[in-house]
């Protein structure tokens, strides 16, 4: 139950911290800073640790993804990509198949 709370305390002060924690009005900048630098203590303390940065893509590599993600061959019957949207793809043709 413990992990759990932390689990949720943590994913309810992403939007705080991804969004300034301001809402554009000139809010209490310290008290933010307070606040996340606690919350990076609280998970350290936890042992979670941030993501290291991701290595760069080359224009080569990008270019593969890319082609995947837009490649229908990719799927079982070669027929939706994986750019299809989910809300497509209930309604794609298949899906409703006997």
């Amino acid at each position: 139950m413990v992990r759990r709370s932390w689990f949720v305390l943590a994913c309810a002060s992403i939007p705080l911290v991804a969004c300034g924690g301001s809402s554009g009005g000139g809010g209490d900048d310290e008290a933010f800073l307070a606040a996340v630098e606690s919350l990076r203590h609280e998970l350290a303390f936890r042992g979670v640790e941030t993501l290291p940065d991701p290595p760069p893509v080359s224009d080569e590599l990008f270019e593969l993804g890319r082609a995947l993600f837009f490649d229908k061959i990719l799927s079982s019957n070669e027929d939706i990509s994986c750019a299809l949207p989910p809300a497509a793809v209930r309604y794609h043709r298949w899906a409703h198949a006997p």
